[in-house]
């Protein structure tokens, strides 16, 4: 029987089996049932079997209790909270999938950070547009998923300019190990959670460069004033810097090496470009995403981002790293007269 705690995890890469598994701790204490959904029958049948996520995450047990399905029909069927987690460039793609499955009670809060690269709109725009379900939001925070699948703590947001898709999301996930607070702030959640990832490549870039941290210190300080400023360009709320979406998932994706955009940054530093460092490590960089985005998003205010515009530039190739950064926030060495 259908019930509207039921939780489903559409996309079963890493993040998605760790919100999945912190679904799963309060659905066993309050009696609702956690699916979790990818597209990839042989994945699916692989997780089921040995019940691990052996390509995503490895030696995590997923728990008899979370349900694992390539069936649309039955996590939508199923479940009230529908939780798509996968690459922004494959969303309205996938949401195209399974738009007509949707119920007018059914609440869709995604966990992708990134803009769409096609239209650089926001992801919840993206799921409304192919969806036509209004009680969309995100969720967003200083959320490394190798710490929360080794049962490390933290927190994040639900971000939903509806209070009971705050409150559902609240309620689904929060416990002694996860704190989930709500966000009236949609917009500005969904932005910087896709702008904190140019700052994660930065901090990456300073490290394979060995600039030192007073360098990083100085490079992030310059970033937040150049998200600062495109969210008043983009009339956003700025005071969500400084929540758990913002500051916190700054700090979080900035200074470790769990990051992907971070490991991202420390290539940027041998000189590889985006579509190489992206071979590389075997999956998409948001990072790279987002600065593409900004170049059409900002309109004719790049100009006043150095950092973004240095960081545009490496990844394409063009100048060399250490230079490029340098000339661009006025780091060159020089003696005072």
């Amino acid at each position: 029987m259908a019930s509207h705690r039921n939780t489903a995890i559409l996309g079963a890469g890493n993040w998605g089996t760790v919100i999945a598994l912190l679904a799963d701790r309060v659905a066993r204490e309050q009696g609702f049932k956690v699916f979790l959904f990818d597209v990839d029958p042989a994945k699916i049948k692989d997780i089921a079997s040995c019940r691990e996520n052996r390509a995503n995450l490895p030696g995590i047990e997923v728990p008899p209790s979370i349900i694992v399905t390539d069936s649309l029909a039955t996590v939508f069927g199923e479940c009230g909270l529908i939780m798509p987690v996968i690459p922004a460039k494959f969303m309205r793609q996938f949401a195209t999938l399974w738009a007509s499955q949707v119920r007018g009670d059914h609440y869709i809060v995604h966990g992708t950070k990134g803009f769409e690269p096609q239209t650089h709109k926001r992801i919840s725009q993206v799921i409304v547009e192919e969806t036509g379900c209004l009680r969309v939001g995100a969720l967003s925070g200083p959320n490394l998923a190798n710490e929360l699948a080794r049962g490390l703590p933290s927190a994040t947001v639900v971000a939903s300019p509806f209070k009971e898709v705050q409150r559902r999301a609240i309620q689904n996930l929060t416990s002694d190990r996860f704190v989930v607070e709500g966000s009236d702030d949609l917009a500005g959640v969904e932005f910087i959670g896709a702008l904190k990832n140019i700052l994660a490549l930065a901090s990456g870039l300073c490290a394979g460069l060995e600039l030192g941290q007073n360098a990083t210190g100085t490079v992030l300080t310059r970033g937040l004033a150049e998200i600062r400023a495109l969210l008043l360009h983009w009339e956003a709320n700025t005071d969500t810097i400084l929540s758990l979406a913002g500051f916190g998932d700054i700090i979080a994706t900035s200074t470790s090496p769990e990051s992907r955009n971070f490991r991202a940054g420390l290539l940027l530093a041998k000189s590889l470009k985006m579509e190489e460092i992206e071979a590389k490590l075997s999956s998409t960089v948001e990072g790279f995403n987002t600065l593409m985005a900004v170049q059409t998003l900002a309109g004719g205010t790049t100009g006043d981002l150095p950092l973004i515009q240095a960081l545009w530039s490496i990844s394409r190739g063009h100048g060399e790293p250490r230079q490029t950064l340098a000339t661009a926030l006025h780091m060159n060495s020089r003696s005072v007269d």
